[in-house]
């Protein structure tokens, strides 16, 4: 169980992690470096649903790494974990998946958590099932702009998406933990509010960088749902 603290009560829901059951996936030798990161997010057998799995048991290795996380980043010791669940949303997926392929064909070089990292994301005014049986899952097309354009923000800090976290009627707030594919990022000092992709790269006309970072590197800013 999880004791009992004097804080804001919450419910994080994270995306899905490796599946011991699951059979491994086939790759071709040059997308190598991506296997691991997709071993994280195989589709459970016999799942054609939109489907929430509950991680009930806290001994649990996922429900112990993710609430490590979420308690460790920066100050989060004042919250109350009441329950963690694993989210799985075939068409969010699948999607996924085919990007985490291409970006590891884009960077033969770079290793996967290079190319993913495990970030926090809160939806302040949207209730989280909204998101995730969206065949969208988090959508740009209803982000506000931020400091950084009109993207989809998340935060190494859970301490930090808490400001942005869905709050019920019984002030229970919930926060996404999520693979985000970045690829390769770009740090901004100076805000852009006007951004709608990622900037381009130095020198070229047509490539653009993946993903932006904010000035302390700490925020991470996607411009695209598939990713």
């Amino acid at each position: 169980m999880v004791p009992e603290i004097n804080g804001p009560v919450y419910v994080i829901d994270c995306a899905d992690f490796a599946n011991p059951t699951s059979k491994p996936i086939s790759v071709r030798k040059s997308e190598k470096r991506s296997i691991s990161v997709l071993q994280m997010i195989q589709i459970p057998p016999n799942m054609t649903e939109r489907f929430t799995f509950p991680i009930m048991d806290s001994s649990d290795i996922e429900y112990r790494f993710v609430h490590r996380m979420f308690m460790e980043s920066k100050g989060a010791f004042n919250f109350q974990v009441v329950s963690i669940n694993r989210l799985y949303n075939q068409t969010v997926q699948e999607r996924f998946r085919m990007e985490v392929k291409l970006m590891a064909r884009k960077y033969p070089k770079k290793q996967p958590t290079q190319i993913v990292k495990l970030l926090f994301h809160g939806a302040k005014t949207v209730p989280p099932e909204h998101i995730y049986t969206n065949e969208e899952g988090l959508d740009m097309r209803f982000s506000r702009a931020g400091y950084y354009g009109q993207g989809i923000y998340f935060a190494d800090n859970s301490n930090y998406s808490h400001a942005y976290a869905y709050s019920d009627s019984n002030q229970v707030f919930s926060m996404f933990l999520v693979f985000v594919i970045v690829g390769r990022t770009v740090k901004m000092a100076q805000h852009d509010n006007t951004l709608r992709m990622p900037p381009l790269l130095p020198g070229s006309q047509v490539d653009r960088y993946d993903s932006v970072m904010n000035g302390t590197g700490d925020h991470t800013i996607i411009y695209s749902n598939s990713r």
